[in-house]
């Protein structure tokens, strides 16, 4: 969707950019959620007692209000498209059917190279992302809970980092992709 709507351009940058903001919101979430998060390291109370000193809950809720509203725009170009997919075609077409009995088999090839295409690059984004994702979600607790023993909010400015070099290098793959 989003290529669709800068049809024509050269969408690399645009697409970095797109990037960019995912990173960047990745980078902001830890530093933002920190004043949410318990200052209690965890050792001297049980686990209910410290999930109710923690007030996160409220940050997700926040946090699921700003996409639902990002949501929104999206929601909007896609409707755009349909709609004008719709007049483009107008049922012109709806009782056409092909004249000629041979089967496209250049077509069905072409499709399934594309299909296979598709596939293939579904899943490397999807272990590429995931692992990203994963790092990214258990680095905190990672550092908490492991020998390094670091605190809740050290955990967070550490996770913090790690966002802000991948949003770095997206905000320069913008100027490269532009060349």
């Amino acid at each position: 969707m989003c290529l669709s709507i800068w049809r024509g351009l050269n969408s690399g940058p645009y697409m970095h950019s797109l990037h960019f903001c995912y990173s960047l919101g990745a980078l902001i979430a830890p530093l933002l959620v920190t004043p949410f998060l318990s200052h209690n390291d965890g050792k001297n109370w049980n686990e209910v007692e410290a999930r109710n000193e923690s007030s996160v809950g409220i940050f997700y809720v926040v946090i699921g209000s700003l996409t639902f509203l990002a949501g929104l725009g999206f929601l909007y170009f896609a409707l755009d498209e349909i709609k004008a997919k719709f007049k483009e075609h107008g049922g012109a077409n709806r009782g056409q059917q092909r004249s000629d009995s041979q089967p496209d088999v250049i077509g069905a090839r072409h499709s399934w190279n594309v299909i296979g295409l598709v596939g293939i690059m579904a899943l490397f984004f999807f272990t590429y992302c995931g692992m990203e994702v994963l790092i990214g979600s258990l680095l905190a607790s990672f550092v908490v809970n492991s020998d390094l023993q670091m605190s809740k909010v050290e955990g967070a400015h550490l996770t913090a980092v790690y966002w802000g070099t991948f949003a770095l290098m997206r905000f320069l793959a913008i100027f490269a992709s532009t060349k």
